[in-house]
């Protein structure tokens, strides 16, 4: 991981939403049970808000796993370290982790780090980093805008004989109302253009984008038409997720079952 790759400017709840979602669909990865289980935060910034508000987050869930948070930068981690004051333990690393002795990771969080990546190395980086998730654990790597109103993750699943890409979740705020289109530039870094015909995102968007043109004609407010058009989408392929805490939420969580992309 370069350090001029990446941007490292960090704004404050930023991920909010995305400790949310978490806390609500990854809770037997958040204790750790069997795994030991460490919440890792690859990608601290300049300024680490938005892993210290990670930490708090975990820290509401009885038996939740420790907060680690990593960067390559020296000096943003001893500033992190400052900030935090002990409360999350802070590393320098990179893609390979900085684990110790007897150590397990059973979640890893990637956020704007991959982004200005080309996306040709990204299947590479993905192995990598899921190689060093605890069996059973996930990678959420992704991008979002620079107060977190659109993000886009995708959800890397450590199997006995690698890893699948298992999920991709999106989220709005509706501060620019709401079209799937929102989302083609928050996509994680291997989709980011793949979101047209016969790109890898298309099964996804192309029924979507089929499926706004119809509610919104309906008419009703961005938070209605969204969840109207979950679920009209839930209809036509598989693995959309129609839990109404997601939807009134603004997040839209897809898992086929050929997986994505």
């Amino acid at each position: 991981m370069k350090a001029s790759q990446t941007r490292g400017k960090t704004s404050q709840g930023r991920l909010e939403a995305l400790d949310d979602f978490v806390a609500h669909a990854f809770e037997e990865l958040v204790k750790g049970d069997a795994r030991g289980g460490l919440l890792v935060d690859l990608g601290v910034g300049g300024n680490p808000w938005t892993t210290l508000e990670w930490a708090d987050a975990m820290a509401e869930i009885p038996a939740a796993g420790a907060v680690v948070g990593v960067d390559h930068h020296e000096a943003r981690i001893e500033h992190a370290r400052r900030l935090a004051e002990g409360a999350v333990d802070m590393r320098v690393g990179d893609f390979d982790l900085p684990l110790r002795a007897g150590e397990a990771v059973a979640l890893l969080r990637v956020m704007n780090v991959l982004r200005q990546y080309p996306p040709a190395e990204v299947a590479d980086i993905h192995a990598r980093l899921v190689g060093q998730v605890a069996v059973g654990g996930c990678v959420l790597e992704g991008t979002c805008s620079p107060d977190g109103e659109v993000m886009g993750v995708l959800q890397l699943r450590r199997t006995d004989d690698g890893h699948r890409r298992e999920g991709l979740w999106l989220r709005t705020d509706f501060s620019k109302g709401f079209s799937p289109w929102l989302f083609r530039d928050r996509l994680p870094r291997d989709l980011r253009r793949e979101a047209r015909p016969g790109g890898r995102a298309w099964p996804l968007f192309g029924p979507w984008l089929e499926a706004w043109e119809q509610e919104r004609a309906a008419g009703g407010t961005p938070v209605e038409v969204f969840a109207r058009t979950a679920r009209r989408l839930a209809e036509v392929i598989d693995g959309v997720s129609t839990d109404p805490w997601l939807l009134e939420r603004g997040m839209l969580w897809w898992r086929p079952e050929g997986g994505v992309g």
